[in-house]
């Protein structure tokens, strides 16, 4: 029963990406939408999420007691992207794809997917750990991530992020997640349940927008090793390495399980909103999230054998 729930919530994955290819193919949206939900979903639904993932009850004490889980995700993501440095260049000769290749080294799907099945393997107390542990790649995503998929979309080198990504709203919400977080200050109900409503929409949105995009370019591509180079690193060799090296640390529980399960999702559906919103190679990155999405599916409960 435990597989057909997970089994679930990755297939909801893709309704709305076949809507999407859908309404594209049909003519039903015009050529400039996708683009057009890009802005929303940059300016509007991804700092609406960031807001919303971020609002539990810590205090000071039980942050700084939660640094240690914190800080694995913030190594793990650095050490994620230590190793696509090293092994991009052996099969990506293009600079451009080089970066989205690091990308999804980094980042999975760690909050859409990552909490039901966390929840359907483990139980609702270890969303707690995974929103703890998660903290670290928001800012992550919106920080580094932001920088990487800059590298993929312009076409000179990129060596730092500019003033104008740091007051971006993605970014910003950081802040006010953080400030909601630690601080015994509460938002208006209307407020709060607007925030809460609009992040709902981020990730089917960001689905229907890669469908889309898909569409567009013609862009599914079942022949590409390259991609299925990524998923075998972001679905197995990464989760599995980082179960190895955790159980040799002595870690059981929580601190074990929630790493190595968020690690073994799918690749973040953000490599395509940032892609679109920064010019990078988004029919490849729309490949990179369909294949890992759908090889999750074996890869998940094989991740999960091991623990």
């Amino acid at each position: 029963m435990t597989y057909l729930n997970n089994l679930q919530v990755i297939l909801a994955l893709f309704i709305p990406l076949f809507l999407g290819i859908f309404l594209y193919r049909k003519k039903l949206v015009d050529s400039d939408f996708p683009k057009g939900l890009s802005n929303y979903l940059f300016y509007i639904a991804l700092p609406c999420t960031i807001i919303s993932s971020m609002q539990f009850d810590i205090g000071f004490a039980e942050f700084a007691s939660s640094l240690p889980l914190i800080l694995t995700g913030v190594a793990i993501t650095f050490a994620c992207w230590g190793l696509a440095k090293l092994t991009a260049p052996l099969v990506e000769k293009d600079r451009k794809k080089r970066r989205l290749i690091e990308y999804s080294f980094m980042f999975c799907n760690f909050a859409y997917t990552g909490y039901p099945i966390l929840e359907n393997l483990y139980g609702k107390e270890s969303l707690f750990y995974a929103s703890i542990f998660n903290i670290g790649l928001f800012v992550l995503t919106v920080t580094v991530g932001t920088y990487v998929i800059k590298r993929a979309g312009a076409d000179e080198a990129v060596s730092h992020v500019s003033w104008k990504d740091v007051l971006s709203p993605p970014f910003l919400s950081l802040f006010v997640g953080i400030a909601l977080m630690l601080l015994p200050i509460r938002m208006p109900m209307f407020l709060d349940q607007s925030i809460h409503v609009i992040a709902a929409t981020t990730t089917p949105m960001a689905l229907l927008m890669t469908g889309m995009i898909i569409a567009r370019e013609r862009a599914f591509d079942w022949k590409n090793w390259k991609v299925f180079f990524i998923c075998l690193f972001r679905l197995l060799l990464i989760p599995i390495g980082l179960l190895l090296l955790l159980k040799a640390f002595g870690c059981s529980g929580p601190s074990l399980y929630v790493p190595v399960i968020l690690m073994a999702n799918p690749v973040a559906v953000n490599i395509v909103l940032f892609a679109e919103t920064y010019g990078a190679p988004s029919d490849e990155a729309a490949n990179i999230v369909v294949w890992s999405s759908v090889l999750s599916i074996f890869t998940i409960p094989l991740v999960n054998l091991l623990i």
